[in-house]
């Protein structure tokens, strides 16, 4: 099951247990998920656009998520960290590929892959990533007034890490 998103505001307001399948996003409007889905197991691309989610998937560890060049995958409350995120380009209107609202203090503890040149977006608060950082050798940019903090990046990261605004801070790296 697929379920694909165009342009406009989606809300999704759900409960029970995994549905399977995939969400696409691929309009260029916002769309918001707001869900107490249990072990949500498919995949979520964001091709286009942002898909905002609150208090969403309160466990989705078998899943991987993208926010492709032009895609914004945003966060605010209550989410737990997916198996992977692969991202890609500075996200819709420029907010990242990542993007952690205000309200968000959570450690997530799961892979980045910076497939191209990327963006993360920390606002007011401090997002902790406690899983692998890799990618093909491009450069990953922290923007907004937050911290950024990455407790493990693998000895094969060689890519560039820019703070456009904000900080970020680079706690160890794994041997």
């Amino acid at each position: 099951n697929t379920f694909t998103l165009g342009s406009g505001t989606m809300p999704f307001v759900g409960g029970g247990t995994d549905p399977g399948g995939s969400i696409i996003k691929d309009g260029a409007s916002l769309s918001s998920g707001k869900s107490a889905v249990d072990g949500f197991s498919g995949t979520v691309i964001v091709n286009n656009g942002r898909l905002f989610f609150v208090n969403v998937f309160t466990s989705y560890a078998n899943s991987d998520w993208t926010a492709n060049s032009g895609g914004t995958l945003a966060f605010k409350e209550g989410v737990e960290a997916p198996a992977s995120f692969t991202i890609s380009g500075v996200g819709y209107l420029n907010q990242g590929a990542l993007y952690f609202f205000n309200g968000w203090n959570r450690d997530l503890d799961c892979d980045i892959t910076v497939a191209s040149n990327a963006t993360i977006r920390v606002d007011d608060n401090e997002v902790a990533l406690l899983g692998d950082l890799k990618g093909p050798g491009l450069a990953l940019t922290k923007i907004g007034t937050g911290k950024l903090l990455f407790n493990q990046i693998s000895y094969t990261y060689s890519n560039k890490l820019v703070v456009g605004a904000g900080t970020m801070e680079v706690s160890g790296i794994m041997p």
